[in-house]
């Protein structure tokens, strides 16, 4: 009889999760320059998207199996971000790769997802791939089925939640132009647009581009895990303790604007 055959529970899956995220780390380790700064940014990212992904799993009362695959798409994510900051030196994709696309084309179509994982099905594959690759395009694929989608957003949530954790201790405004914010760029905000990165970033359009992420949050425990952690607020004080000048009036409005829609969507 196969894994797959047999009911397991969610203390099962855990169990089966944890040895391929011990799997995963041996491997990061073994191929990488874990005391590099950058890759041990992704190391811990990886582990942390996981037990955030772990807690929407469990609010969304999942199936064990759906735990499983979910947390599987969690642990595999960033895979190719350990090669990509070897390769190019920076984690921009806009500077370099795609790097889910790349993350895909290594784990499936050149088989190293089967290094780690021997106990999914064909169908599984799939799913897997397509949150994989989804999980950091601006717009998702439109031919998604009701059930990709589901694990798509689980990841994106998963991952954007641990990206403030990361911007509240450097807020990514360092070295860059003050500018200033258009009044498309507010228009857009105000309409819950999501702000597509550019190559031509400034400090503010930067700091807007970051709090439009929250529009693309999924579930009411996101919005949850953000306001008990304080994410917005401790990455807007990061952004005041870091920048050499004062804030503008404008995106303090966009920062009360934000953290009221966070408590609106923990109401609902």
């Amino acid at each position: 009889m196969t894994t797959n055959e047999k009911i397991l529970d969610f203390n099962d899956y855990k169990f089966l999760l944890d040895d391929i995220e011990q799997k995963l780390k041996d491997y990061i380790v073994k191929n990488f320059d874990i005391k590099d700064d950058n890759i041990n940014l992704k190391y811990i990212h990886t582990s942390k998207v996981k037990l955030v992904n772990d807690t929407i799993c469990e609010s969304l009362n999942l199936e064990p199996r759906d735990f499983y695959l979910s947390g599987l798409i969690a642990l595999f994510h960033d895979y190719s971000r350990f090669e990509q900051f070897k390769t190019y030196s920076t984690y921009s994709d806009l500077k370099s790769i795609d790097h889910a696309n790349l993350a895909v084309q290594r784990l499936f179509d050149e088989g190293e997802f089967d290094n780690f994982v021997d106990n999914v099905s064909s169908e599984e594959k799939s799913l897997i791939y397509k949150a994989i690759k989804n999980h950091n395009k601006f717009a998702m694929d439109p031919d998604l089925t009701e059930r990709e989608l589901l694990f798509c957003n689980i990841i994106r949530d998963a991952d954007k939640l641990d990206i403030f954790r990361i911007l509240c201790e450097d807020p990514q405004c360092c070295d860059i132009e003050k500018g200033k914010l258009t009044e498309e760029e507010l228009e857009n905000f105000y309409n819950h647009k999501l702000y597509k990165k550019t190559t031509n970033v400034n400090f503010y359009n930067r700091a807007l581009l970051h709090f439009s992420m929250i529009y693309d949050l999924n579930f009411k425990i996101s919005f949850e895990i953000m306001f008990k952690e304080q994410y917005l607020k401790k990455y807007f004080y990061s952004l005041v303790l870091w920048a050499n000048f004062k804030i503008g009036k404008k995106l303090m409005n966009c920062f009360d604007y934000i953290q009221d829609y966070i408590k609106e969507k923990i109401e609902e």
